[in-house]
């Protein structure tokens, strides 16, 4: 009956609202934590510039700093996974990923959250530099801020939702969407036409079965 099918137009609808709540609170975390690393960043290479001017002073050596700097990059590791390496001026480079830096020296770079190209209610972290900007993948970001990405719903629960969804059997018929959208991307991310077009689809398929 019709009715099967507008029951599962609910349930579908139901889950996408939930999905979208959760996805909305992941990506106000992305760009928290986005801003975080950036500030870490910034933090870290004006420490390095304040260390470098006191290293050589043997009367007053900047141990205060040094433990100051060594804390916040223990903070940022935790959010991105990153690695250090001394040079020989006592500052400290700071690098993430696949090997992208994020300070060197007295000079900070910065990650950016953006909208995904191809979904775009999902964040994407994208690491920015004079000539543009580069995507990176979660799993080469790490730490929290990776998890976050990893997390995302959109890319996975709610178009597996919308699949799974695409078939619907109505009074002993198999109903789609007319559209190409099929029947779980109609309803759940689909327009209002797309869900008239099912309904459509299913009074006419069930008008055949009658022989009408």
């Amino acid at each position: 009956m019709l009715a099967a099918g507008e029951s599962l137009v609910a349930r579908v609808q139901s889950l996408d609202s939930r999905i979208v709540e959760m996805n909305s609170g992941v990506n106000v975390q992305i760009e928290s934590t986005v801003s975080r690393v950036n500030s870490y960043a910034r933090e870290i290479a004006a420490l390095n510039g304040r260390i470098a001017e006191m290293q050589g002073n043997v009367q007053q050596p900047p141990n205060d700093l040094l433990d100051q700097r060594e804390r916040m990059i223990s903070e940022l590791n935790a959010l991105v996974g990153s690695t250090t390496l001394a040079q020989s001026n006592g500052t400290l480079s700071v690098s993430f990923g696949t090997g992208q830096p994020l300070v060197i020296g007295e000079q900070a770079f910065r990650v950016e959250a953006a909208a995904s190209p191809d979904t775009p209610q999902r964040l994407d972290v994208n690491y920015v530099t004079g000539s543009g900007s580069t995507l990176l993948a979660p799993q080469a970001i790490g730490g929290s801020l990776g998890a976050l990405l990893a997390s995302s719903c959109w890319g996975g629960m709610r178009v597996h939702a919308g699949r799974r969804a695409d078939t619907v059997s109505v009074d002993g018929a198999d109903i789609r969407s007319d559209s190409n959208l099929g029947l779980g991307a109609a309803l759940v991310g689909g327009t209002p036409r797309d869900r008239q077009d099912y309904r459509h689809s299913a009074e006419r398929k069930k008008a055949e079965k009658a022989g009408f």
